[in-house]
């Protein structure tokens, strides 16, 4: 789990910083007002993978919802950025489905050691 733990905190943060240059990297376009839900997404998938970090290392309670949450921001995210050609949305499409994946894959191994009771 430790291993999984430090891969998924690594992808959470290369995926906000990746966003977070999309998102401002969006607003220098010459078409920006094609890109307005493009920089929406990114900006709040930005700040749903950092505060996933924070709750990675905290109680559980809240951590299967965050980690839900952050599956779908990350999906929504891809989708958006796959539809503009850009290198910055192509990295952070690319980057958003790993960081998908990680959450899956954390999430899998979280609920078989957290059942729902």
């Amino acid at each position: 789990m430790l291993s999984i733990r430090k891969k998924l905190v690594e992808n959470l943060g290369k995926c906000a910083h990746i966003c977070n240059d999309c998102f401002m990297l969006c607003l220098r376009e010459e078409k920006v007002k094609m890109m307005i839900e493009c920089i929406e997404l990114c900006k709040e998938c930005s700040a749903i993978c950092s505060n996933t970090i924070n709750l990675v290392y905290k109680g559980t309670h809240f951590k299967r919802h965050q980690l839900e949450l952050c599956i779908e921001a990350c999906k929504v995210c891809a989708t958006e950025c796959e539809k503009h050609d850009t290198d910055h949305n192509r990295e952070c499409a690319q980057i958003c489905r790993e960081c998908e994946e990680t959450c899956r894959n954390f999430l899998h191994e979280f609920v078989e050691e957290n059942p729902v009771k």
